[in-house]
């Protein structure tokens, strides 16, 4: 059964029924506040921190998953029935509710029509002020003149998430609200410290107002719910009277009431808005500038428009319309939201912990540098002040505190150079690596030694035979987790290799001679270590552990094969000869499956300590031989290096989000952004999506299309072109916006090859190879290419 459709031409997912097989979540958001709300209005939001400013409460494995929300009912006065203008959390039959929900960049746009009366409710944050607006509007389309009552509904958290959840005793003692001037004054005192004793008590203000005088309100959950009810039905819509109550203590909620009377054909907008600060001196500037219908819409079309600026830095049109659909408007706007998001926020996380990932934040800053380079500088300047002198890095940390976590993840600090290395060929900005900036426990560095530091680390923390020390873990957390920190890692080795090319690059090309002879040096003998003691004959083996040998390897009983180690192997070059496309097809034939490639062979069935957390979860999901999704866009970028385009777009379309459209009841999740995984047998949920959103899948899809499938390369003198497609793709076009000059590129394809480059001409003037050189910032350039 399909649940919506992509309208590629306004840049929405639309979904038809509301009774989706789960919720299904969008975000609406600035640079501090960020709302997550799901396709019948559920949801959260919080202001510049999930965990310590949440505004609107969450209930963690509440029943249904989105709940509660942002909701506005509606009441008839003449005959007393009520309904949600989002369908839940009322939920009228469906023969007798029309339904739709736009899901936009940013924005969510949800209409309805129950017994003769449209609505349309439009939410989103305003790009200038931290405030969320809800825009309703009810029109009457019954022919005959309508009495209703409204009310918006708003559950307010006591703003700490975890002492909101564990706290249930003292929190309703605490609560302060206040009703002035139409306006719910939300100022419970925040607690941003530890336990008892160390409490760091904060006042924060929050409110919730409306763009016209109300009937009434409500600002006690209990009085408006009522005893033994839901929001499904609240006993103040039911009556339609509202209590007027506003006093200290109890479950804080806002709940507006007007009235409203619309005659045949007549309808009626009212603008909610909710915002937090410090002082309520700053939402009161604001309040009065959003009770205006005028500068409401103004700053959704600001909104609208700043996406559709960000997304025309790259865009294609070639002969696949669901690549054009994913890589125009949906990877990318996955891609920055993770990269502004981290794993912080989502429909499986909820924001009960802060902080971003060393790994993480390293590959997410890949896929998003041509649209947000901002971004992507602000991560890499927070990323470089979290290493430590010796290169390694911490491997959690939360931005401009001193709190950081874990160290000795032994794969963090090589994500850094290939980072670092990718966002300065896009931008051209040298300022990354000669900005000194301080080691968490030394003295500030220039950023290059940063780098360097990172695979001195590497070369000096090897094991028995010269390969890298998986410390705590590699990439996957959950393998030899517990185990020895001295087992070695195969994937961190060829993780090496291709940060030690970048490296070399670098140095070459800012002209420094011994440490590009110095770096390839290192990365000739950790290639040459891998290729004598991790190939298996097949392919590459994955963790040399000191107890059990190798995993990875031929003849296990469980995770006989890795899918890791195989691309990596291909795009550091390691792989010599035929043993990339061995790999690779050992890979396709041992792991692959209709929904993508899975993490490796047979999974495991118990737990079982020396294998580590991977063994813990049930066999077919997650880290446990699931498609764990972050590593097939590697695949595909291997597949394409290898000049195997037919592969490598196969492999996207089992991953891609448009192709799970058409299985929306299997995959569950949304139709519309990358999943983490899928599970697959033994599992009982086959095919079935989770984690949604916030995943390093995005990042890497964005690269894998624009840079291995279409081949637009960022380097340091420009951009090199160099596609690996389909052999029917017999033409394509790109526009891409690098270092602010703009190149309309054209790709013919006239032989029908997968890859080649036979000649590339810049405002018809030939260029020798394929590298066409950065231009002026502001000028705007025509690119034939020729495929052959």
């Amino acid at each position: 059964m399909k649940y919506g459709y992509f309208d590629d031409a306004a840049r929405e997912y639309v979904i038809t029924r509301p009774d989706t097989p789960q919720p299904w979540f969008n975000y609406i958001r600035n640079e501090d506040w960020c709302g997550l709300i799901s396709n019948t209005g559920g949801g959260t939001s919080f202001h510049k921190d999930p965990k310590y400013r949440r505004f609107l409460r969450y209930r963690y494995n509440n029943v249904p998953a989105d709940r509660p929300g942002r909701y506005v009912y509606l009441r008839d006065e003449e005959t007393g029935d009520f309904w949600s203008a989002t369908w839940a959390p009322v939920e009228k039959p469906l023969a007798k509710f029309r339904y739709e929900c736009r899901v936009g960049l940013n924005y969510q746009v949800v209409t309805s029509e129950y017994a003769g009366i449209e609505t349309e409710v439009v939410y989103f944050v305003s790009p200038d002020h931290d405030v969320e607006l809800w825009r309703f509007t009810a029109r009457n389309l019954s022919g005959r003149a309508r009495k209703l009552r409204a009310w918006c509904y708003a559950e307010l958290n006591v703003w700490g998430a975890m002492r909101d959840l564990v706290n249930m005793d003292n929190n309703p003692r605490c609560t302060r609200v206040e009703w002035k001037d139409n306006t719910l004054i939300h100022s419970t005192w925040n607690d941003t410290g530890g336990s008892l004793g160390t409490q760091n008590w904060v006042r924060v203000y929050g409110y919730v107002t409306s763009s016209e005088k109300p009937a009434g309100y409500d600002t006690d959950r209990d009085m408006f719910l009522g005893a033994y009810r839901s929001e499904a039905n609240p006993v103040v819509v039911e009556t339609g009277i509202p209590n007027n109550h506003c006093r200290n203590g109890g479950l804080p909620v806002a709940a507006i009431c007007h009235d409203l009377k619309l005659a045949p054909g007549k309808s009626k907008t009212i603008v909610y808005q909710m915002g937090v600060a410090d002082d309520p001196r700053e939402f009161r500037k604001c309040i009065p500038v959003y009770r205006k219908l005028a500068k409401v819409d103004a700053a959704f079309e600001k909104v609208k428009r700043s996406w559709d600026a960000r997304l025309g830095k790259l865009q294609a049109k070639t002969p696949d319309a669901d690549f054009d659909t994913v890589f125009n408007t949906w990877a990318p706007y996955q891609a920055v939201t993770t990269g502004y998001l981290s794993r912080s926020i989502c429909s499986w996380k909820w924001g009960a912990s802060v902080g971003l990932g060393f790994r993480d934040t390293s590959q997410d800053v890949m896929g998003c540098v041509h649209t947000a380079s901002d971004l992507a500088r602000l991560r890499l300047s927070q990323l470089l002040a979290v290493q430590y002198a010796d290169g390694t890095a911490a491997h959690g940390f939360v931005p401009d505190t001193p709190e950081v976590s874990d160290r000795d993840f032994y794969d963090d600090h090589l994500w850094l150079v290939l980072s670092a290395a990718n966002y300065v060929k896009e931008t051209g900005d040298l300022s990354l690596l000669t900005d000194k900036v301080k080691f968490l426990d030394e003295k500030p560095a220039a950023g290059y030694e940063h780098l360097s530091r990172a695979l001195d680390a590497t070369m000096r923390l090897t094991g028995k035979h010269g390969l890298p020390k998986i410390g705590c873990a590699d990439w996957n957390d959950g393998l030899v987790n517990p185990g020895d920190h001295n087992n070695e890692s195969v994937f961190d080795a060829v993780l090496f290799c291709a940060a030690c090319r970048e490296f070399v690059a670098l140095a070459e090309f800012l002209g420094k001679k011994a440490d590009a002879v110095k770096y390839r040096r290192s990365y000739e003998t950790m290639k040459a270590r891998v290729n004598k003691h991790a190939w298996d004959g097949g392919w590459y083996r994955r963790v040399w552990h000191r107890k059990r040998g190798w995993m990875g390897a031929k003849g296990l009983k469980f995770g006989s094969i890795f899918v890791e180690p195989q691309p990596w192997a291909v795009l550091s070059g390691v792989a010599d000869g035929k043993r990339g496309v061995t790999a690779l097809d050992s890979v396709w034939r041992l792991l692959g499956t209709e929904y993508g490639i899975r993490l490796h062979g047979r999974p495991f069935e118990d737990y079982d300590p020396e294998v580590g957390a991977i063994s813990i979860v049930l066999p077919g999901t997650k880290e446990n031989g699931s498609v764990f999704h972050h590593p097939n866009p590697w695949v595909i970028c291997a597949e394409a290096a290898l000049g195997r385009g037919e592969k490598a777009m196969e492999l996207l379309r089992r991953i891609s989000p448009a192709t799970k459209n058409r299985i929306a009841e299997t995959h569950q999740v949304e139709p519309y952004v990358f999943c983490q995984w899928t599970g697959l047998p033994p599992f009982k949920h086959v095919g079935r999506g989770a984690n949604p959103w916030l995943t390093g899948t995005a990042s890497w899809v964005m690269v894998a299309m624009s840079q291995y499938i279409l081949g637009l390369k960022p380097d340091y003198a420009g951009l090199r072109i160099d596609p690996c497609v389909p052999k029917s793709w017999n033409e394509f076009e790109v526009t891409r916006v690098f270092r602010g000059a703009t190149f309309h590129i054209s790709v013919r394809n006239p032989k029908g090859v997968e890859k080649g480059v036979a000649c590339v001409t810049l405002d018809g003037r030939a260029l020798e190879g394929n590298l066409v050189p950065a231009q002026r910032k502001g000028t705007s350039h025509e690119v034939e290419v020729t495929m052959g």
